[in-house]
């Protein structure tokens, strides 16, 4: 039985206790205690997104670096989804929670975290070695690789943060295979324009880059005063992509798949048999139509109570495009200009250029 204030030895290799944040001036390592439950049922993994409780365990990370040393957990094979944003990600990860076959881990913000550390300029990281930077990313998503008893594998889809450990999610474990989940740069530029919230989130999170990663991208010329929310919108797109091409090269064919985010929603049953196949993840036919036509996953992924299907998205695809359809073919052929000037091509396609036979 637990003990009300858990050892290390009870933690890490329990499932039930979900690592949330880390304090590396503290050298800290910090876990809420969740239910199975709620894993199924939060959109995301995050405490300002779900009930963790009001109990917050905290570890010195020495000491659980020692322990993971020289007591190593059993650890499932482990997969990644990685995002654009606004590209039915949410979506796809109800349709694997209907499965069952597997536990989904969505948006966990420690890999978010890892990622702004890796990029961090400040005394938070200065004094991180890279010695111990790899052992601090290998325990972290050790902890991903945890299940419940029926569960064989886990599938994680960081937020669009997660996109900076792209590589080391790769080498982290042979076993493990990405999916880059994207939408063509049209539909991502109107998805941000229709939605007020959205446009707030794309100047923050454009700001983010450029002060954090875009200078190691050849993007640095960027003026983000001189853009207006079409153009910003096209540039996180770009900016997401170049972080993906490290995971695209040739020394990673045959464990990285590229998917249309499109087709999560127009086709769904096609989309997961790919992706089960992809991971190697055994499940029949009907448990995919059993979880398409589901009636949790019928609705809204960020609106539970909103009903949603493939026909509405495509009629909302359409006002869009009437709306800011000519805002966003401007925007487009800014980006493409600047895609080429650092080598890139962007077409009609949810990824830039290095079109791969592994991409549908």
């Amino acid at each position: 039985m637990l003990s009300e204030a858990p050892l290390v030895e009870e933690a890490l290799p329990s499932s039930e206790f979900y690592p949330v944040s880390i304090d590396w001036m503290r050298r800290t390592l910090s876990f809420v205690r969740i239910k199975r439950d709620t894993y199924n049922t939060a959109a995301f993994l995050v405490p300002r997104h779900v009930d963790m409780g009001k109990k917050l365990f905290t570890f010195n990370m020495d000491d659980l670096l020692l322990y993971a040393r020289r007591n190593p957990w059993p650890k499932v094979r482990t997969h990644y989804v990685l995002i654009s944003a606004f590209c039915c990600s949410t979506l796809l990860a109800r349709y694997i929670d209907q499965l069952g076959i597997a536990l989904v881990l969505k948006e966990p913000g420690i890999i978010a975290q890892l990622g702004m550390m890796k990029h961090a300029h400040s005394d938070l990281t200065a004094d991180l070695e890279d010695s111990e930077w790899m052992e601090v990313v290998t325990l972290s998503l050790s902890l991903m690789s945890r299940v419940f008893p029926t569960q064989s594998s886990v599938i994680v889809k960081p937020s669009d943060i997660g996109n900076l450990l792209a590589e080391e999610l790769l080498m982290h474990d042979v076993r493990s295979r990405v999916l880059i989940l994207s939408v063509p740069i049209r539909t991502f530029v109107l998805s941000v324009l229709k939605s007020p919230g959205r446009r707030d989130w794309t100047r923050a999170r454009a700001r983010y880059w450029q002060k954090n990663v875009v200078p190691t991208l050849g993007l640095k010329h960027v003026d983000l005063r001189r853009l207006n929310d079409a153009r910003k919108s096209a540039y996180i797109w770009l900016v997401t992509n170049c972080l993906w091409l490290s995971a695209r090269q040739d020394r990673n064919a045959g464990r990285v798949l590229i998917m249309n985010g499109d087709l999560i929603s127009s086709n769904p049953s096609f989309a997961l048999r790919t992706l089960m196949d992809f991971f190697n993840i055994d499940v029949d036919n009907d448990d995919i139509k059993r979880a398409v036509e589901s009636d949790a996953s019928s609705h809204h992924s960020k609106r539970p109570a909103e009903k949603y299907s493939a026909e509405r998205r495509s009629l909302d695809l359409s006002e869009w495009e009437r709306s800011y359809g000519e805002e966003a073919s401007e925007a487009i052929e800014w980006a493409s200009a600047l895609a080429s000037s650092i080598g890139l091509q962007i077409g009609d396609g949810p990824v830039v250029g290095l079109s791969k036979p592994n991409a549908i």
